[in-house]
């Protein structure tokens, strides 16, 4: 593929792919947090991203989506950007490298918004570790891409951990990032969601819009 100058991505930079079409072994298609190692004759050089403790190794000429901020882009005014190419390489020795070949376009990415409703449910967070450590804890509001919740003990910021979420009937499991803390009675933390399967994604998004309904009937 040919090269699109410039390709505003330095290493270090934080990117996120999402595997299009088979998902790599033993793993869904994403997205995936990783970061920018440099660059080669064949592509861009990534961070082999990981997901519950094993690599995610995607064959070569695997679709791909890679998505990133400028990082000239200082105060996030252009938002994302992003292309769709392929898989040049990806190995775990010498070093654990995702080679993505270079696109011939690049364009800017619309993300989807999230409806967020006040939710109270039962959240199950389990923290890595040998043997991983269960905090359990109750939702304050929900989204498809995250929620809040009031936890038993405190998780640190930046921490990947396991969600598991009691919906009426059913439940949803997740990766996510705690991306903040709050001050206040009991822990409360922000999670994003950073690895779910999309059904599971798209369920809880329609139960949201679905509860919205009913509440607005139930005031009349």
């Amino acid at each position: 593929m040919d090269r699109v100058e410039p390709l505003p991505l330095e290493t270090n930079h934080p990117v996120e792919v999402t595997f299009v079409g088979e998902a790599p072994p033993g793993h869904g298609p994403g997205p995936y947090r990783t970061h920018v190692l440099g660059t080669a004759a064949e592509g861009l050089v990534l961070a082999l991203p990981m997901a519950r403790q094993r690599w995610v190794l995607p064959r070569p000429g695997q679709a791909v989506k890679v998505v990133y901020r400028d990082p000239q882009d200082r105060e996030a005014a252009r938002g994302l950007f992003g292309f769709v190419s392929a898989v040049a390489g990806a190995r775990v020795e010498p070093e654990p490298e995702l080679v993505v070949a270079w696109p011939r376009r690049v364009e800017r990415v619309q993300r989807r918004q999230w409806v967020r409703i006040d939710l109270r449910l039962p959240v199950r967070i389990e923290r890595r570790g040998d043997p991983a450590q269960v905090v359990e804890g109750r939702t304050l509001d929900v989204s498809g891409g995250g929620c809040r919740a009031q936890l038993s003990r405190p998780v640190p910021p930046g921490e990947l951990v396991r969600v598991d979420l009691a919906f009426p009937g059913w439940a949803a499991q997740a990766t996510a990032r705690v991306v903040r803390v709050e001050p206040g009675d009991g822990p409360v933390v922000g999670l994003e969601f950073v690895e779910i399967d999309p059904r599971v994604q798209d369920r809880i998004a329609g139960f949201i819009l679905a509860e919205q309904a009913r509440r607005r009937r139930v005031l009349g």
